[in-house]
């Protein structure tokens, strides 16, 4: 069934197994654009690999927002910067291909790949919330702050602290598409500020729990068009999640209540997706891509992995930072309502947000004859 867990954000666009696609389909080419040679990333923007020894002019780094994610892992030269600009067909195409190259599916997740940047209540806990937004509000203070530059000598970095224009006011309810006259940048220029100013007063609203929303790829149009289009396409299957390893800024588990509400139910700056699709993604489709055979449908024979959902009271709330990890160590978690029960192998594990005594779940094993349970 439909995954259940319930914490926190997306962080997902194109995932790892992409990193293989996009190598095998070097060979194959789009019908008016050449690939380009492959070249493993992480984050960054495929325009700043420009070279593989010099670092990325600040030209490079600023262009770097008209590009898509679907091509983080492609070094791009200077001319196909200019070639991904607006970047919504060519970036459809370069799934495509990246799809039917490897002959496997290309992971993808239901939002941008994205950080959630907070003000004073996301801070570690030694020092406090009230006194850290004390300070933020002494007039003194916010002269002091807003004066100062960013000391990174890495220009990415830089870059990723100076892209205004793809820097939005998440709010309540959290809102991931949100169109570009709603960016800081945008914003500031309306209102004869600098954007500085306006992240600054954004992340003092709601006591400071008020959080920013910073799009790295696949927002090059300011929509989730690009995104529709992978997650529409055969090749792809949902999923990517880094194991928590930036849970302080990032975190995946809300995606398939995302995927029920805004794409089946809520998107309004485009078209939506039928819930059939949503829920089979997540279920057989999955299943079948990692061996998994014995679940995905229900039907006789098959494993009983279902969740009851009240899709029309579904409801994914804002995100919020906690301190619960040793050392007072943070994360997000973003609660969801509307999931009336989880069913694992035909037994009741989660009741109305109420976890019950059923255990019910195996370890699995990968052998050379398929996934068991053991």
């Amino acid at each position: 069934g439909i995954s259940a867990i319930k914490a926190s954000l997306r962080f997902s666009s194109i995932p790892s197994l992409s990193k293989l696609a996009l190598k095998r389909s070097n060979s194959e080419s789009d019908a008016d654009e050449p690939a380009p040679p492959p070249r493993l990333g992480i984050f960054a923007p495929p325009s700043l690999h420009t070279a593989e020894s010099d670092p990325p002019s600040l030209n490079s780094l600023r262009s770097a927002g008209n590009t898509s994610l679907l091509s983080v892992h492609a070094r791009l030269t200077p001319s196909d910067s200019t070639v991904m600009s607006p970047g919504r067909s060519l970036a459809a195409r370069r799934f495509a291909a990246a799809a039917k190259a490897s002959r496997a599916a290309v992971r993808m997740g239901s939002s941008p790949t994205s950080i959630r940047a907070g003000g004073p209540a996301s801070a570690p806990p030694s020092v406090s919330k009230s006194e850290r937004l004390a300070a933020m509000r002494d007039p003194a203070f916010r002269a002091r702050l807003l004066a100062e530059e960013p000391k990174t000598k890495d220009r990415f970095i830089w870059y990723l602290v100076n892209n205004f224009a793809q820097m939005y006011r998440l709010g309540d309810p959290a809102d991931y598409e949100p169109p570009k006259e709603q960016g800081a940048a945008a914003v500031a220029e309306r209102e004869g500020r600098t954007p500085q100013e306006v992240i600054y007063d954004w992340l003092l609203e709601d006591d400071g729990t008020a959080m920013i929303f910073m799009p790295l790829g696949s927002y090059v149009d300011h929509d989730h068009e690009a995104i529709r289009a992978m997650i529409e396409h055969p090749g792809s299957i949902f999923g990517l999640s880094d194991g928590g390893a930036h849970c302080g800024l990032i975190c995946d588990a809300s995606m398939p209540t995302y995927m029920l509400t805004h794409w089946a139910r809520d998107r309004k700056r485009g078209p939506q997706l039928p819930v059939e699709l949503l829920v089979h993604k997540q279920t057989q489709a999955t299943a079948r891509v990692y061996g998994l055979h014995d679940r995905g449908v229900l039907a006789p024979g098959m494993l009983a992995d279902i969740n009851v959902i009240d899709h029309a009271n579904l409801t994914l709330h804002k995100p919020h930072m906690i301190h619960d990890l040793p050392a007072g160590g943070r994360r997000l978690v973003q609660d969801a309502d509307g999931y009336l029960a989880t069913v694992k192998a035909g037994e009741i594990v989660v009741e109305h947000d109420e976890v019950t005594d059923a255990r019910p779940g195996r370890t699995l094993k990968a052998t050379d004859t398929g996934v068991k349970r053991v």
